[in-house]
C-alpha cells in the first residue's frame, strides 16, 4: 500500500521534474533564489505578527509614561521613536525587491545560454534539423518563464509586505499623541 501511495505522490511531482529538466542549471538557480526571495518574505510577516507588537506595545508605553510631550525635545524624541520603528518594519525589504529585480535578470541569463546551443546545434547540423533546434529553443524560453514568474509572484509578495508596514507605521505614528 505505501509503495503504490508513495509512487502516485512522486509521479504527481513529474511534470515539476521535467520542466526543471528541460530549463538547464539557470532554473535550479532561479527556484533557489525564488525560495530565498520568499523566505524574506515569510520573514516579515512573521515579525509583524509576533515581534513587531510587543517592541511597539514597549515604545508606545515609553512614549505615554512621559510627564511631558509638547516640546521641541519631545517631538524630536517622538519622531526619533518613529524613526527607528520604520526601520524595523522595513528591515529586509530592500532584500527583497533586490531578488524581484534579480529574476527576471537570471531569466534571461538561461536564455542567453540556451540561446548558444541553439547556435551549436545549428552549426553542427547546418541549419537544417529545425526538430532539436525548436527544442532547444524551448528549453531556452524556460528560464525565462521561470524567472518571470518568480518576479510576478515575489511582486505580491511584497506588496502585501508594504501594505502591512503602511499601516502599522499609520497605527504606531497614531498611538503617539
Amino acid at each position: 500500500m505505501w509503495d503504490n501511495l508513495s509512487y502516485t505522490f512522486l509521479q504527481s511531482f513529474a511534470p515539476i521534474i521535467q520542466i526543471f529538466g528541460q530549463g538547464g542549471p539557470v532554473l535550479v538557480l532561479i527556484a533557489g533564489v525564488g525560495t530565498v526571495l520568499w523566505w524574506y518574505i515569510f520573514e516579515r510577516i512573521w515579525y509583524f505578527r509576533q515581534d513587531y507588537p510587543l517592541e511597539s506595545t514597549a515604545s508606545v508605553n515609553q512614549w505615554l509614561a512621559r510627564e511631558e510631550t509638547n516640546s521641541w525635545n519631545a517631538r524630536q524624541i517622538r519622531e526619533g521613536m518613529i524613526s527607528r520603528n520604520n526601520e524595523n518594519l522595513y528591515h529586509t525589504t530592500v532584500i527583497i525587491r533586490a531578488i524581484i529585480l534579480l529574476c527576471p535578470l537570471l531569466g534571461l541569463l538561461g536564455t542567453v545560454t540556451g540561446m548558444i546551443d541553439v547556435f551549436e546545434v545549428m552549426a553542427v547540423s547546418d541549419g537544417i534539423d529545425a526538430k532539436s533546434m525548436t527544442s532547444i529553443v524551448s528549453r531556452a524560453i524556460i528560464p525565462t518563464m521561470g524567472g518571470m514568474i518568480a518576479a510576478i509572484i515575489g511582486i505580491f509578495g511584497n506588496m502585501y509586505v508594504q501594505r502591512q508596514i503602511d499601516i502599522l507605521s499609520a497605527i504606531f505614528e497614531g498611538a503617539l499623541i
